[in-house]
């Protein structure tokens, strides 16, 4: 599914989430992807996988467990690609992302990314340079399609297994 919204407030998921925490819904995992796409030429594709949360408890490490699970597909699918994961309140997505809504409501939730955010060693991020910004489009000399479609068959693969399918 599709949210909008997200610098907004998150408006998109979290509407989603309360509605389905009202229904009943039981969700067992989220698997988000944004920003996958941005990788600057010459660089090491790297996957962030953010598991990080503001809320505490059961959906910690049930989060960090999705995320696990994503990273250790992804060199299955692409042997070239690094993997970062970012957990904890250390991890510079938590409660930024739509995952967040999720998180908010108990469920594990994962959000997965480009290599967008700094490393603890200070060393920067190789997506786009274009984030947030109008350049930020798919004319960007970073935008790299065989990249983003890595990363969405790594998280598909990632969804697909642990549904059990």
């Amino acid at each position: 599914m599709l949210f909008n919204a997200e610098e907004q407030g998150l408006v998109g998921s979290k509407y989603y989430a309360r509605a389905a925490a009202a229904a009943g819904d039981r969700i067992a995992g989220v698997f988000q992807m944004d920003m996958i796409a941005g990788r600057q030429q010459g660089s090491t594709p790297i996957v962030e996988i953010h598991a990080g949360s503001l809320v505490s408890g059961p959906v910690v490490s049930a989060s960090d467990a999705l995320g696990e699970r994503i990273a250790r597909t992804v060199p299955v699918i692409d042997s070239e690609a690094k993997v970062q994961q970012l957990t904890g309140l250390d991890d510079p997505a938590a409660g930024r992302s739509d995952h967040a809504s999720f998180h908010e409501r108990g469920w594990p939730a994962v959000a997965v990314s480009e290599d967008l955010f700094s490393t603890p060693d200070g060393d920067p991020g190789t997506g786009t340079r274009q984030y947030h910004t109008p350049g930020d489009t798919l004319l960007d000399q970073d935008h790299d399609t065989e990249f983003a479609a890595s990363v969405a068959r790594s998280v598909i693969t990632a969804a697909l297994t642990f549904a059990g399918l």
